[in-house]
């Protein structure tokens, strides 16, 4: 990926949806904060969705991804923002469901609307919405207050392999144009070592001060390979140390 222009990272703010269900499983918990507050723009949005929404993704510049939240189930939808276009607000509903295939479903998501500042609207299925089987629908939806806002990213919980969007807790919005030296850069191994199997040497160059760093993993092989991580710092002093 190469290293992200750092871009809003103090104004990132967020909406805290009251009377969401939070009680599912640590492990089903994303938050697409870390990637929304590194990242310039929110470029498309895609949605699978049927009788609920099977899955969320937001895709950012450059092809950055936050990650599927569900899965690539049901009926896809993707929508594609302008240049100058960006979300300014989003409503969902989430519903019960006693027996769904001999499930119990608790709080789901089974619809999700956004609009944006260009008057834009994509959304989910809205069979998903008006299905017959949902007991206990709760409406919910945030609009950024201000002009020069817009909404960059969600939190909440989910599942995985065919599973779906259990339920939204938090969306982030941001303000819009904010300016940072263009010596601000910011790294991220993240989004190199997705295929790797473990950290195995972490290079540092030091005297006074920290000149150089770069954590050296092992590849999908299980070899040491340097040149799956950039070397962070540029600074041309200072002795190698291993560790």
């Amino acid at each position: 990926m190469g290293n992200m222009k750092r871009v809003n990272i103090s104004h990132l703010s967020s909406y805290k949806a009251e009377g969401a269900i939070v009680d599912y499983p640590d492990k089903y918990y994303f938050n697409d904060k870390d990637v929304a507050r590194y990242c310039n723009k929110v470029t498309k949005v895609i949605i699978q969705s049927c009788q609920f929404v099977d899955g969320i993704e937001f895709i950012y510049d450059d092809g950055v991804s936050a990650g599927i939240h569900g899965n690539y189930s049901g009926e896809t939808s993707a929508f594609s923002l302008k240049e100058d276009e960006y979300i300014k607000s989003v409503s969902w509903q989430t519903a019960n469901a006693e027996d769904y295939g001999g499930c119990s479903l608790k709080g789901v998501v089974n619809y999700i609307e956004f609009k944006t500042n260009k008057g834009s609207v994509f959304a989910s299925n809205s069979f998903g919405k008006n299905w017959d089987g949902w007991k206990n629908r709760k409406s919910f939806s945030y609009t950024v207050e201000e002009e020069g806002q817009e909404i960059v990213g969600l939190a909440g919980y989910s599942g995985s392999h065919n599973e779906w969007m259990y339920s939204l807790t938090k969306i982030y919005f941001r303000d819009r144009g904010a300016q940072y030296s263009p010596n601000e850069t910011y790294y991220n191994d993240y989004y190199s070592i997705s295929n790797c199997r473990r950290l195995g040497k972490i290079k540092v160059y030091h005297g006074w001060v920290i000149d150089k760093l770069q954590f050296v993993y092992t590849n999908s092989d299980g070899e040491l390979d340097e040149t799956i991580t950039e070397m962070h710092g540029d600074g041309q002093g200072g002795s190698r140390r291993y560790a």
